[in-house]
């Protein structure tokens, strides 16, 4: 548990890491924006840090089952720098009979066939698929951009028929003074005329204290189709728990905010309505979801016992739905930080990990709601069993899994819905909490 990440330096030693072969790897880069880095002109020297792929495979459960043989490659030129981070497959058909197409509004529909998109600390870059790489922004010389894990892409944002690119850079770091500054979401047209360039110079007052950033942006994520469309971005303070989400519009304005005491990781659209947010609160020592109106006012966390924690010139609003996820048996004795969680959709189930134990080995409790954000299902990973045994060796557990509580998974979670306050929900009920 406490060996240091390890760094992979080739697609070999990622797709060995993995358990698959070097195209698998490949393929979920460009299309499950697996966490692997490029460098170089070209961008063909890659590498990857094995908790950053922990991470990742924590929050894409279908890359730990079996999977069929890849697609076929395409047949050059086709396969030269195709705008991998959105790809869609080869050929139309064979994509939807593997049923892959659930979550290509949330990418753009980029394919193969058309140009990528490189972000590296000079500039923007378009890669086509015959000849030299073409700069269409540079950043300034002074700061380094360091990118979110959320790719560049492809979006027509504003429905005039042409797609801008979109690009999140995490955070800036001063060249001379080594500080951070606060990063931003880019929208550039592929002349390299600036759209718009959003950044969030909030200050944010709690009972206690106020934080003024700077505000590192951690995740973002386009809406579903609409002509104008959405972006929501999710953003925290560099150092302290303080954080935002927020819903923009095409030309990048700010159109509802929600505050939280805790930081928020990631981000995802259910619909045209509601997005789900997912990370840690510190008002409750948990991981939490929250799902945000994106067509409601301002909001913040519903309300905690430490006034610490109270947003003091936030509205009184607060999110559709708010759950919290609390530590597990094996991230208390194991003496973790923290849990955090990460949203993804399964078919028709939206799908919560909490990240239990960081590290070499992760383990992970799998939250599964219904639509309508019910309860159905809750359990831990193999992996946290590996890791309560070896606990239990080590004599920071007691006992063995069939004699531990929560043997069959998590016990429940608390729930916060606006019109019924907070409540206790587990597989098949609901309690209403004093």
């Amino acid at each position: 548990m406490n060996e240091q990440p390890r760094r992979l330096d080739s697609w070999k030693e990622i797709a060995d890491y993995l358990g698959r072969d070097v195209r698998t790897a490949m393929r979920w880069a460009k299309s499950q924006q697996l966490p692997v880095r490029r460098v170089g002109g070209r961008g063909r020297s890659v590498f990857a840090f094995t908790n950053e792929i922990d991470a990742w495979l924590a929050g894409n459960p279908s890359a730990r089952a079996a999977e069929p043989d890849p697609l076929p490659e395409p047949p050059a030129p086709a396969r030269r720098r195709g705008a991998g981070f959105a790809a869609i497959a080869v050929a139309a058909g064979a994509v939807l009979a593997a049923g892959v197409l659930g979550r290509s509004w949330l990418n753009g529909p980029d394919t193969d066939l058309e140009p990528q998109i490189e972000a590296n600390e000079r500039a923007i870059l378009i890669r086509p698929l015959e000849g030299r790489p073409r700069e269409v922004f540079r950043f300034d010389p002074d700061q380094a951009p360091i990118m979110t894990s959320a790719p560049p892409r492809f979006h027509d944002a504003d429905g005039d028929g042409t797609r801008d690119i979109l690009v999140g850079v995490g955070h800036y770091v001063d060249h001379l003074q080594r500080t951070p500054r606060t990063g931003e979401l880019i929208n550039v047209s592929r002349d390299g005329a600036v759209r718009w360039r959003v950044t969030f110079g909030d200050v944010l007052a709690f009972r206690q204290e106020r934080f003024d950033g700077p505000w590192g942006l951690t995740d973002w994520s386009v809406g579903p189709p609409a002509s104008p469309a959405r972006i929501a971005a999710v953003v925290h303070h560099h150092m302290w728990w303080p954080s935002m989400a927020a819903v923009l519009d095409h030309t990048g304005r700010r159109l509802t905010t929600f505050v939280h005491p805790g930081w928020l990781e990631s981000v995802m659209w259910l619909d045209r309505r509601r997005v789900a947010v997912a990370g840690f609160t510190n008002a409750r020592d948990a991981a939490m979801l929250a799902i945000i109106d994106a067509d409601g006012p301002d909001a913040h966390a519903p309300p905690a016992a430490d006034a610490k924690f109270l947003c003091e010139a936030c509205t009184h609003a607060t999110p559709m739905f708010y759950a919290a996820f609390a530590r597990s048996e094996v991230n208390v004795a194991s003496a973790s930080r923290f849990n955090r969680a990460r949203v993804s959709r399964q078919h028709e189930r939206i799908v919560v990990r909490t990240v239990e134990v960081e590290g070499a080995v992760s383990a992970t409790a799998i939250y599964e709601f219904d639509n309508d954000l019910r309860l159905v299902r809750a359990q831990y990973e193999d992996s946290y069993w590996t890791e309560h045994a070896r606990l239990e060796r080590d004599g920071r557990i007691t006992h063995t899994r069939d004699a531990c509580p929560e043997r069959d998974g998590p016990r429940g979670i608390d729930v916060w819905r606006p019109a019924e306050g907070w409540t206790r929900a587990t597989h098949n009920s609901v309690i209403r909490l004093q």
